[in-house]
């Protein structure tokens, strides 16, 4: 279940249903409620059977400009999503998605279509490009937020509903599509040779080179010992979780039967 906030921004209520009416047309299911912080939420599957919650705060090119002007994102909105001064947010993991079809004009201008492409004054000059982006990049750096940006609703639709299927559709530990697009040999991946014992057990399926470098400091690199867990011992191990545990449980077991 998706939340989305029924202030809808500066689109208001009826921006909110359009919203509301994007996410479901896609498949999602979703209710208008209030939400403190982040036009976006939803609980989704954490590392170790946790579920974080993840929100997300949109910004159109209007808000933008209105959020430049009285700095609400980064003086209230982002402390309220992600925490500050040492008081927790209202999110375990925040996203900031940008909304509009943008290009860089004449002389560095900003320029956004709105309609027809319209430049924007700051003060007593035009707007640039750069100073979007050093808006975004303070956002997203010093607010520890992760960044998206969709030229049009519809593609704000389809990114949150992805995002939601991402977090929903199968546990966090399963998630292992960043080893096979890029797996590099273990001496250039670590400062050191990887031992024999790490490179027999990340030969698991969905184990890996870091896990299995977990795997050995929690056995003290003894086989043996990692022969004499049960399923229950190996998810007390960092970065395992129950259907790690039970692959791995099941390959040596059956190996050695």
């Amino acid at each position: 279940m998706v939340l989305v906030d029924e202030r809808g921004g500066s689109a208001g209520i009826e921006g909110a249903k359009r919203r509301l009416s994007a996410l479901r047309a896609r498949g999602v299911e979703a209710e208008l409620t209030h939400l403190d912080y982040g036009d976006y939420a939803f609980a989704g599957n954490g590392p170790n059977g946790s579920s974080p919650l993840i929100g997300i705060e949109l910004k159109t090119t209007r808000d933008i400009l209105n959020s430049l002007r009285s700095n609400r994102l980064i003086g209230h909105q982002v402390p309220g999503m992600v925490g500050a001064d040492g008081k927790p947010g209202m999110y375990d993991r925040s996203w900031l998605v940008t909304e509009g079809i943008w290009r860089e004009g004449a002389n560095g201008a900003f320029e956004a279509y709105m309609g027809s492409w319209q430049t924007f004054s700051a003060g007593s000059k035009t707007l640039q490009m750069q100073d979007i982006e050093s808006w975004i990049l303070s956002t997203v750096q010093a607010g520890g937020m992760s960044y998206w940006h969709a030229p049009l609703g519809a593609d704000t639709a389809r990114f949150i509903r992805n995002l939601h299927h991402w977090w929903c559709d199968k546990q966090y530990e399963e998630h292992r599509s960043h080893e096979v697009i890029y797996r590099p040999p273990p001496d250039r991946a670590m400062f050191s040779t990887p031992s024999p014992f790490v490179v027999m057990v990340s030969a698991i399926p969905k184990v890996g080179w870091t896990r299995a470098k977990d795997i050995e400091t929690a056995v003290d690199g003894n086989f043996e010992r990692l022969m004499a867990l049960s399923v229950k011992d190996l998810q007390s191990i960092k970065g395992v979780g129950k259907g790690i545990a039970e692959i791995i449980y099941s390959t040596l077991h059956t190996r050695t039967a």
